[in-house]
């Protein structure tokens, strides 16, 4: 996976929008305002910023995105993939808005985290054709009914306009008045692009992976609280397109973390 061309703000804020649903299977929805990309992470639109290890483009996020090491915590993580990775990022379980950004060394399988407070992590690891999750999404059993899962679909359905598809990967909560659910969310914008000059950007699509966070609110049924965006990418042409196959590994959930850096080892990705 490449991540996109360096392009400028005003390109970002020149795309049109769309939106839809789905979990099992992904759902289109054709009828959305025309909307600038949204962040929910920093209140910023998306922009072009920084490049990958290769050098190629820039990754589209906001200023506030990643959380930055904390240079008073000597605590960190070290692993090894059995497959390429791409990107990685360590979440603690006790607050899923901050995210932590690893660094992939020159092998495409070494990971580390550094400046990590003490904590327990939950890791995500991106390759190019599979994303791979630990997230912790509900300490207690999950209760979610057949009727709270179809509201939730709905719900996150008609939020954020850009994508035009939509997959709910994982999700889990308690079902009843006030009740809760974390979901796993894998978002695509894949029609009508345009860039600055109002050209279409035939063959190009964002993928975007981010928590979401539901509440039951009563007569109205669930409702979207908050999202946490992990990463969105631009798609190119030659890249893989639609949504990537997301796996849960219990091997990245919960991991702790207090002041050393614990090695994990090498973690297989099946």
């Amino acid at each position: 996976m490449r991540f996109s061309p360096a392009t400028s703000l005003a390109a970002a804020l020149a795309w049109i929008s769309v939106s839809a649903s789905a979990g099992l299977p992904a759902v289109k929805n054709t009828n959305s305002p025309p909307e600038t990309i949204p962040s929910r992470t920093g209140g910023l639109p998306a922009q072009v910023v920084g490049g990958n290890k290769n050098n190629v483009g820039g990754e589209y996020k906001s200023e506030n995105l990643y959380t930055p090491p904390d240079p008073g915590s000597p605590g960190g993580m070290l692993l090894k993939a059995s497959d390429p990775v791409e990107s990685a990022f360590a979440v603690p379980q006790s607050n899923q808005f901050l995210v932590y950004q690893g660094t992939v060394g020159s092998d495409n399988r070494s990971v580390s985290f550094s400046g990590l407070p003490i904590a327990k992590y939950d890791i995500i690891l991106f390759c190019e054709n599979a994303i791979y999750e630990g997230f912790c999404l509900n300490r207690d059993e999950n209760s979610l009914t057949p009727k709270d899962i179809k509201s939730i679909k709905a719900t996150i359905g008609q939020s954020i306009p850009f994508f035009d598809l939509k997959r709910l990967e994982r999700m889990k909560g308690t079902t009843g008045k006030e009740g809760k659910a974390s979901v796993v969310l894998q978002e695509m914008r894949i029609d009508n692009f345009l860039n600055q000059n109002g050209d279409f950007m035939k063959g190009h699509q964002i993928r975007s992976l981010k928590l979401a966070f539901c509440e039951d609110v009563g007569k109205v049924g669930w409702q979207l609280q908050q999202t946490r965006e992990i990463i969105r990418t631009d798609v190119f042409p030659d890249m893989i397109h639609g949504l990537l196959p997301i796996k849960f590994l219990e091997t990245l959930e919960g991991i702790r973390v207090t002041t050393a850096v614990k090695n994990l080892g090498e973690i297989t990705l099946p």
